[in-house]
């Protein structure tokens, strides 16, 4: 087994870090990577839950603000990252990257093209980091990906398969609301739509889409996309809620096959993806070292505060995030409803 590292120089400035909106998801995976990593200082953190924030502020040892205005001129705060449900990102993001902060956003950044477009416009001009928080995409593993499919597979590329399903959620929270963002599309499909834009480098035209509805919520507990290139090449994405777990990638060529397993994965951990020949014969599997994709995101994220290329790159991504998520909406066919938010979390 071949294995590859990812080298960091350790910083000379730890930028001053917020986190705004404090769910599962930022108190268990994005405050343990933003306290442990060498580039960033927490700063605090912002909730309109007093106890809450008073609570986690304590566990981590920082600030906790209850007004977001006081966060923002706290001068400490160089840097917010949003993890408010998806229908407030846009008003958030604008809010961060005008009172001159870095913003790093999660998943999705916002629900329109424009929206995207105003976030970077505003970003640019005050030379601000704006980052969808696509996690995986900055794990060693998936960099190795990229390069060796750039390498052996630039331009042949012809099929990706890709699945994020998941089990029903047990307490959906804000992704069983349609006023704030919910549902599987914004929450899930993200993935394997970053991951078959980032193979391909560019925004793919959409031949197909479908989404199930939940019965009880109206919001979209599944779907299924098919995107095409002009190079020939076609990608099947499948996501949701509601199914055995499943989280699996397999990129074919001409002349190689790359199937990546666990291929969405947060955690600290090493990940693999093996590369087969024409005839399906195994030829290696790659191993990355273990790696928290969250610290790789905010490495990256100190990286490109002093260099506009890299701030240029993370524009581009989500741009073409943007395009191509507001495709498959557009050109979306309703399946007849089911019943299931709730149930087993993810």
């Amino acid at each position: 087994m071949a294995r590859f590292t990812r080298t960091n120089n350790m910083p000379r400035h730890q930028h001053g870090i917020a986190v705004w909106g404090l769910g599962r998801h930022a108190i268990n995976n994005v405050l343990p990577a933003v306290a442990a990593g060498p580039g960033f200082q927490l700063a605090g953190v912002c909730s309109r839950n007093q106890a809450v924030g008073a609570e986690v502020a304590q566990r981590f040892h920082c600030a906790a603000w209850n007004d977001a205005a006081a966060m923002l001129a706290d001068p400490r705060v160089e840097v917010v990252y949003i993890c408010t449900p998806v229908g407030v990102h846009l008003t958030h993001a604008l809010q961060a990257l005008e009172a001159g902060k870095h913003v790093i956003c999660e998943k999705s950044l916002v629900c329109a093209p424009a929206d995207a477009e105003r976030l970077i416009r505003a970003a640019d001009e005050r030379g601000l980091v704006l980052c969808e928080a696509l996690m995986f995409l900055h794990h060693p593993r998936t960099v190795e990906l990229l390069a060796f499919l750039a390498q052996n597979m630039g331009g042949t590329v012809r099929s990706i398969s890709a699945d994020f399903l998941l089990p029903r959620l047990e307490s959906p929270g804000y992704r069983a609301s349609k006023a704030l963002g919910g549902g599987a599309f914004w929450d899930v499909a993200c993935y394997p739509v970053a991951l078959a834009t980032a193979v391909m480098q560019a925004a793919g035209a959409v031949a197909h889409a479908s989404f199930a509805v939940d019965v009880d919520t109206g919001v979209d507990c599944s779907g299924s996309a098919r995107l095409t290139w002009s190079s020939g090449a076609s990608a099947q994405l499948n996501w949701g809620y509601g199914f055995a777990y499943r989280n699996h990638a397999v990129i074919v060529g001409v002349s190689h096959v790359v199937e990546i397993g666990r291929v969405f994965t947060k955690g600290n951990e090493a990940l693999d993806f093996a590369i087969y020949d024409s005839r399906g014969q195994l030829l290696e599997r790659r191993v990355s070292p273990s790696a928290n994709s969250f610290a790789c995101l905010l490495e990256d994220v100190r990286r490109a505060v002093d260099d506009p290329a890299g701030r240029r790159a993370l524009y581009a991504r989500a741009m073409t995030q943007a395009d191509t998520m507001a495709g498959i909406r557009r050109h979306s066919t309703p399946n007849s409803p089911v019943s299931g938010l709730d149930s087993q979390d993810k």
